[in-house]
């Protein structure tokens, strides 16, 4: 799929017109300046849709309010809207800006960005940590008679409340790095998130 992606990029012509849809989170900020980073010897015009910004706008006059996360929490007659009215063509000075700040990306060595008031920002492996073991305490709180909890209701729980953008395949990386560390003990086998269950140790 990677290396498909490469391709379609690849075979963008000049004077082509590109659409990036992003949103306000790292990972499609950061693939905003990538591709534009990828595209930079090819003269096209770049579109963009911030679907957050199109969300807000798409809701404003409606009486439940949306904020989304991700474009993925985005329906398809939603997008069809957005593609039609919130569609902005960026002008060479930003372009330029995104495809120096998509070097520095492709250059950095970092694995964990996050999004802070405009800026992608580089974090420590250990970012979410703190919040995985609020939220191991907070559902031990709730489940009083229950020793060890299902990884996945732990997992599910900070991807869902988890102010950054992340994955559950991040999350189990970090559950179980806390499991090493000796934060978390576990039962079961740690093959699958699915097959055990872990509890703080304190």
């Amino acid at each position: 799929m990677y290396q498909q992606s490469l391709q379609k990029l690849a075979d963008i012509k000049h004077g082509d017109q590109v659409t990036i849809w992003t949103c306000e989170n790292a990972t499609e900020q950061i693939g905003l300046r990538i591709i534009c980073n990828l595209l930079k010897e090819k003269q096209v015009e770049i579109n963009v849709v911030n679907t957050y910004n199109a969300m807000r706008d798409y809701t404003e006059r409606k009486e439940l309010r949306n904020e989304i996360r991700h474009t993925g929490e985005c329906n398809a007659e939603q997008l069809a809207h957005f593609h039609e009215f919130s569609i902005f063509q960026i002008s060479d000075g930003l372009t330029r800006t995104l495809e120096q700040e998509g070097e520095k990306l492709l250059q950095s060595t970092s694995i964990v960005r996050s999004w802070k008031q405009g800026e992608i920002i580089d974090e420590l492996e250990t970012r979410d940590d703190s919040f995985i073991m609020e939220c191991v305490r907070k559902l031990h709180s709730e489940r009083k008679n229950i020793e060890f909890l299902n990884a996945t209701r732990v997992i599910g729980e900070v991807v869902g409340l988890s102010e950054q953008v992340v994955s559950d395949a991040w999350i189990e990386y970090r559950v179980r790095s806390l499991i090493h560390l000796g934060q978390l003990s576990y039962e079961g086998d740690l093959q699958s998130m699915r097959m055990y269950k872990i509890k703080d140790i304190k």
